[in-house]
């Protein structure tokens, strides 16, 4: 059903074909393209010492390249696919592209998305059983991209930093404590 889908944006590493083990008749995966080695995971522009090791990248890229994720995401809707699991170790960068990965994950049709990043999940879904029916909505995307954005520009998670009586990011977030 995922390989029905069609073409997904080239700013998606999704599936392209089934694998097959060597008999030829047992499904192990799938066949994807392969990215340049240039790519790095979003999660490194959130770490200091990468930042500091790169100072090429500012704001300005940064916001580049989030904006082509808001593209992405947005021809994604469109197609009526939801990310969900939308965390930054599930896209890559390089220059100002953003590329998603892990798309077999993403909740399509009946499909859902079974898995959540707690720290990019909206937290009205921290409770829920992701795997019982498709609960991602499309604001949890841009949710999630927000996040995604705050924590790569500013290199802290909006609901990050210290509180006395909110020790984890999601009690923060349940709560609406910002940083």
């Amino acid at each position: 059903d995922f390989l029905a889908i069609g073409k997904l944006p080239a700013t998606v590493c999704a599936p392209l074909k089934l694998a097959h083990d060597s008999t030829g008749r047992r499904i192990v995966g799938y066949v994807m393209k392969m990215l340049s080695p240039q790519y790095q995971v979003m999660q490194s522009l959130a770490s200091k010492k990468f930042r500091r090791s790169h100072p090429a990248i500012t704001s300005s890229t940064i916001t580049d390249t989030m904006l082509s994720g808001y593209d992405t995401i947005s021809e994604l809707h469109k197609m009526g696919i939801i990310i969900g699991d939308n965390n930054d170790l599930n896209a890559l960068f390089w220059r100002s592209r953003m590329v998603y990965i892990d798309a077999d994950s993403f909740q399509i049709k009946n499909y859902p998305c079974m898995v959540g990043t707690e720290n990019f999940l909206d937290p009205r879904l921290y409770d829920v059983d992701l795997k019982t029916k498709p609960h991602f909505q499309t604001l949890d995307d841009w949710y999630s991209w927000f996040v995604m954005y705050i924590r790569s520009v500013l290199m802290v998670h909006p609901y990050g930093g210290v509180h006395l009586k909110f020790k984890t990011v999601p009690q923060r977030a349940k709560a609406q404590v910002t940083f």
